[in-house]
């Protein structure tokens, strides 16, 4: 619908393309030295409408941030310390050290990439992982997990075909190759 309604021009980020939302109110200006034309004059909901519209992935992304940085960073502590976890979860200077690893490279990261397409596309490659990679080997590993400590590894919902190991591994290394692929795409056009 937003292809449909805003043609062959339409920006990276569908939000952008409601700058010149006037929903056929307002009066069009057109400038003599560039052209280009705009609408002006246009009621005040219109206006409210354009700027919540291209505003609010801004600040949705602003507030999730810090929620985001700190499950980051508790998670690569968790990684860091294992079964030592408890342990350190008391320690103030380790949990902000790793909160602040969490949180910090993306920003910096946002000081040298601030084109939105550039920065989806490749954040977007990590979908592959998730929806490909992640489950697979979480599939294998558990399975391995139970043999390790003498349990049965098979369960009403192994007794299919894509709960076997070589399907798991086809499909880990499927989400591997999406990457690898995605990757090399960007990187030679950008």
């Amino acid at each position: 619908m937003v292809a449909y309604y805003f043609g062959e021009h339409i920006q990276e980020s569908s939000n952008l393309n409601w700058v010149s939302y006037h929903a056929g109110r307002g009066d069009l200006v057109c400038s003599e030295d560039s052209g280009n034309c705009r609408f002006s004059h246009k009621p005040f909901w219109v206006q409210a409408i354009t700027y919540y519209v291209v505003c609010f992935p801004a600040t949705d992304v602003v507030s999730a941030f810090p929620l985001n940085g700190i499950t980051l960073g508790n998670s690569l502590m968790g990684s860091y310390y294992g079964s030592m976890i408890r342990q350190v979860e008391g320690d103030r200077l380790k949990v902000t050290a790793f909160r602040l690893l969490g949180a910090v490279p993306p920003i910096i990261g946002a000081c040298f990439v601030k084109e939105l397409g550039t920065i989806t596309a490749y954040t977007g490659v990590t979908g592959f992982i998730i929806a490909f990679t992640f489950p697979a080997i979480l599939n294998i590993r558990s399975k391995e997990t139970l043999r390790e400590v003498g349990l049965k590894d098979e369960t009403i919902y192994t007794r299919n075909i894509i709960s076997d190991d070589w399907f798991s591994k086809g499909v880990s290394w499927f989400g591997v190759g999406l990457v690898v692929y995605v990757v090399m795409n960007l990187v030679t056009k950008g």
